[in-house]
């Protein structure tokens, strides 16, 4: 597989020309050195120790995490011992730059904000574009490429403002790699044939040889794959002259692919063996991995070519050998979280054992592809993939042990019912059914004791019959009143299966719908983020005002339409049996902070105040910080809609104290209000009021419907204080421990 120049820790996809920033450092670092007695008074030798320590973080950032790591915190410390806010920003940069290495995103974010803040207090806009560049390639790692996009952007225009070549250059390459995963690989040419040309002008070779690695790979994507050989081997003499063994390695990985669709294997397999040879001598893990993939691919494609002319050992032979590189990938892809290459080497490992009659090793193979699979599809729904923090690998092997330890005790319970399957056939209808609510494998189950029990109680009807002709001796009375007893329990009997069976439909009509909702709301979220991305795409490339406006309308509505989608989600996942609660100590006095810089731009757009009164500095109160969030935004976000001039107010307080204590949140509005007959109506799903004013505003009306449930399943209630005309007022109470801090 290709691998674009040059970056270690992420999914191939994302393994793009974002890392051509490591050869840059000499720029950046040079930049800082101009400046470097600006604002602190210390000696010129300590500067230059910083800037040697953020130079050797820069340079092991990719090969040496934790020797990269310890640089960095070095020149922090350091600087700020000095007060040196250039070198404190630069070894924020590097250690965010290590943790992004490291698929740590979150706090790579985080790190880059740090830094992103100081420089724009210095108010030095090539920094500033530098950290932009960082943000972005971060988002990109997120595949979140919208944000990234904007940050490439910002990045572009500080550069082209300030005249600074090699910044254009890296931004170009960042670019086109958002472009080539949107698929439009002339596009990328584009920004890569500009980079090349500015790199060619500022004479710097590591530049130039990336743009030709990026510009190669781009025509292999448009299976020009004559051209994609032709910039593959410049990019090959050009890492050559600047002595970069890693990337070198990686340029011959690359080129091999091109040789194996054109079916020049012999010059393949040179290829991929020299690029192997040199990553074990450089010991790149990733390296290691890639291209014994690539021969495995390699021998595999000779073993099943019909065309003989080639000098090749035979079809058994060519399979051994695929299969020995390719379980060598695959290890090593495990061993790195790569799931997404193990995934497609397991196939191809499938494949192989399935051409030598090896059924076995080729249905294992198969069945581990699919469970990575089906992994891969659970991370990319929770907004996750693409990156997986060790936090979270903790979590989901915790499941996993979880999901084994109730398989196996629903499997010994299943074992036991079977047991007593003659004695207990009613019980064990009863049981099957209740499992079939709680997992669909149980359906096969359940119909064969069903009919097992059918056949039972045909049996005891036919020893019914056999009984009644044994029993001629009785009187007329007592056959009759026999008769009435067998008729009233005939009838209860197929009372109890019509109740049973009204009870199975209802119960099916039920999940059904939170399953259709559920689903329905995942499968219409994936395309629309999609669709929201392109709209972002097409708002920053087209020139036409008219096409903008369109652009800009179809992401509007597409927002709204994704926020109605969550909106059902969390309504499917609230009334689901799956539903869970997730405690913690939260800091609601940061919380609110929060929530008021989230909502103060939309107040401002409508010119209306936007007040924020805490009873402490903090609080913690032990709650579900989604669930949380998701209640004060539905209730800010009603404010501020409702509210036409005014203010909105959000507050706290404690009423009472010790173990009868109230954390008190308030939201209040001097919007439109409501009749006090309206009042209960608001907490009803797909509820709107449709009277007077409340018809001008859209809405779903499952915000506050489902703002309430979370309220109450978190042990809260709310209470509503309206008057037409005169506002609102939304009061939140959790009863709580005395934690606070004044």
């Amino acid at each position: 597989m290709p691998i674009l120049v040059f970056f270690i820790g992420i999914s191939n996809l994302q393994a793009a020309s974002i890392n051509l920033i490591k050869f840059n450092y000499q720029y950046f670092y040079d930049h800082q050195e101009e400046n470097q007695l600006t604002d602190f008074s210390s000696s010129k030798m300590d500067t230059s120790l910083i800037n040697e320590l953020n130079k050797l973080a820069w340079e092991n950032a990719t090969s040496n995490f934790g020797l990269s790591m310890q640089y960095a915190d070095s020149a922090l410390n350091l600087s700020e011992k000095l007060n040196w806010k250039k070198g404190k920003a630069a070894a924020l940069n590097n250690l965010g730059e290590v943790l992004r290495n490291k698929g740590i995103f979150d706090e790579a974010l985080k790190t880059h904000d740090s830094a992103l803040e100081i420089y724009q207090e210095l108010y030095d806009p090539i920094a500033i574009a530098e950290t932009e560049s960082y943000i972005g390639i971060v988002y990109f790692n997120l595949s979140d490429f919208s944000k990234a996009f904007k940050h490439f952007d910002i990045a572009q225009e500080l550069y082209e403002k300030n005249d600074d070549k090699n910044g254009i250059i890296n931004v170009c390459g960042y670019l086109g790699v958002v472009f080539s995963n949107f698929g439009q690989h002339k596009k990328a040419l584009e920004y890569y044939e500009k980079a090349l040309k500015l790199s060619k002008e500022s004479g710097k070779q590591s530049k130039i040889a990336i743009q030709y690695n990026n510009i190669a790979l781009t025509y292999a994507d448009l299976k020009e794959y004559g051209k994609s050989i032709e910039y593959y081997k410049k990019a090959l003499d050009s890492f050559k002259e600047t002595g970069d063994e890693f990337n070198y390695s990686i340029a011959l990985g690359n080129i091999g692919l091109p040789y194996t669709e054109l079916q020049q294997y012999d010059e393949a397999e040179k290829s991929f063996l020299e690029s192997l040879s040199l990553a074990k001598k450089l010991d790149d893990e990733y390296g290691i991995a890639h291209q014994n993939g690539n021969l495995g691919e390699l021998y595999f494609k000779i073993s099943t070519n019909t065309d003989k002319s080639h000098n090749f050992d035979n079809t058994y032979t060519n399979i051994a050998k695929a299969i020995k590189h390719l379980k060598i990938s695959i290890d090593k892809f495990e061993s790195l979280g790569a799931i997404e290459d193990q995934k497609d080497y397991l196939v191809m490992l499938s494949d192989a054992y399935h051409l030598i009659g090896n059924y076995k090793n080729s249905l294992e193979s198969f069945k581990e592809a699919k469970s990575l699979q089906d992994s891969i599809q659970n991370l990319e729904n929770r907004k996750v993939i693409a990156e997986l923090e060790v936090k979270q690998d903790l979590l989901n092997k915790q499941k996993e042990i979880e999901i084994l330890s109730q398989e196996k005790e629903y499997q010994n319970q299943i074992t036991t019912y079977l047991v007593l399957v003659g004695f207990l056939v009613t019980g064990i209808a009863i049981i099957i059914f209740y499992f079939l609510l709680k997992n669909k494998k149980a359906k096969r189950i359940l119909e064969k004791n069903i009919q097992l029990r059918e056949k039972t109680e045909e049996e005891l009807r036919k020893n019914e019959i056999e009984l009644k002709k044994h029993q001629n001796h009785l009187t007329r009375l007592v056959r009759e009143r026999t008769k009435e007893l067998e008729d009233e329990i005939l009838q209860h009997k197929q009372t109890e299966h019509d109740l049973l069976d009204a009870i199975e439909r209802t119960e099916v009509a039920s999940k059904a719908k939170s399953v259709f909702l559920a689903n329905m709301s995942h499968e219409l979220r994936t395309p629309l983020v999609g669709i929201l991305g392109y709209s972002e795409l097409l708002t920053s490339i087209l020139e036409d005002t008219d096409a903008i406006e369109m652009a800009d309308g179809i992401n509007r509505t597409g927002n709204r339409l994704l926020s109605t989608l969550s909106l059902v989600l969390d309504l499917a996942r609230i009334e689901s049996d799956k539903f869970e609660i997730e405690l913690s100590e939260v800091d609601i006095i940061k919380q609110l902070k929060d929530t008021y810089q989230n909502f103060k731009a939309m107040a401002l757009k409508k010119k209306l105040r936007l007040v924020l009164n805490v009873h402490a500095e903090e609080f913690y109160h032990t709650t579900d910080l989604s669930m949380l969030n998701v209640i004060m935004d539905n209730l800010v976000n009603n404010a501020i809609k409702f509210t036409h001039q005014g203010e909105i107010t959000i507050e706290s307080a404690v009423e009472n104290i010790g173990e009868n204590a109230n954390l008190i949140i308030r939201v209040s509005d001097t919007g439109v209000g409501m009749k006090k007959t309206d009042v209960p109506l608001i907490f009803e799903e797909f509820k709107q009021l449709s009277e007077g004013f409340t018809k001008d505003f859209q809405g779903s009306g499952l915000g506050l419907s489902i703002t309430k449930k979370f309220i109450s399943l978190l042990g809260g209630n709310i209470k509503v204080e309206s008057e037409p005309g005169n506002g609102s007022k939304f009061t939140i109470s959790f009863p709580t421990k005395i934690k606070a801090v004044a």
